[in-house]
């Protein structure tokens, strides 16, 4: 995957936290989460990354939605 392709024309934010269960991370996100309408009419794509393994991202990612309504 070409990161440029994937981001096109709009403007990136990356962001890397140091493990998906980490408490400050979770609540970042979640503020994240509750600007998408914001982010999305303003042609921001949000990234975020870690390096934790793909079946913790499942678990955390489904909390998140849970918790914050974001996906």
């Amino acid at each position: 995957m070409n990161f440029f392709d994937y981001k096109k024309e709009k403007w990136c934010v990356v962001f890397c936290h140091p493990a998906d269960f980490a408490p400050g991370c979770t609540r970042e996100f979640g503020e994240f989460g509750k600007d998408g309408g914001w982010v999305a009419s303003n042609n921001v794509l949000l990234v975020g990354c870690s390096a934790d393994r793909i079946y913790s991202h499942v678990v955390w990612s489904r909390e998140m939605e849970q918790r914050f309504g974001t996906h």
